[in-house]
């Protein structure tokens, strides 16, 4: 079995994360029942090469890799981990549990004691079995998913 490997991103890599972002984005689409429309704005507003490059200046980005492919992706601020994504075809192969472990040794090496991120319904399950709670949730208040609920997950490290 070939080994997942972890790495940081780097400005040639953007495209590739834009293109797990955006998989990312449809699968959720699907989940959650969202427009194509709501799709559209969601790669191009929060996925696309633009919106990535920005992001990657205030998140530091980390790639999941098998045989040479980007397969996954997460990005964190501080304690939070602000994007967590795997290429669709590789759900349930534990390239996001990789990750998220990754995520929680970052954050916990930077000197942080806890976790923290935003997720859909769809993916709760994920986040409840890495170990974190559901502390509440939030409703958003723009963008292409205005009025959506996002569950508040924590974790101590």
């Amino acid at each position: 079995m070939p080994e997942i490997v972890i790495r940081a991103m780097s400005e040639n890599d953007i495209r590739a994360v834009s293109d797990i972002v955006c998989a990312g984005y449809k699968w959720l689409a699907a989940e959650e029942g969202y427009s194509s429309a709501v799709l559209s704005r969601l790669c191009q507003e929060r996925g696309s090469f633009d919106a990535i490059t920005v992001q990657s200046r205030e998140c530091d980005f980390y790639l999941a890799e098998l045989n040479d492919t980007i397969i996954g992706m997460v990005s964190i601020n501080k304690t939070t981990v602000e994007k967590l994504y795997v290429d669709p075809e590789h759900h349930g192969t534990g390239i996001g549990k990789a990750l998220f472990n990754f995520a929680e040794k970052i954050i916990a090496e930077g000197g942080y004691g806890e976790i923290s991120l935003g997720a859909f319904a769809a993916s709760a399950g994920f986040y409840l079995a890495m170990g974190m709670t559901c502390v509440g949730e939030k409703t958003t208040s723009g963008g292409p998913i205005r009025g959506r609920k996002i569950l508040l997950f924590e974790k101590k490290l």
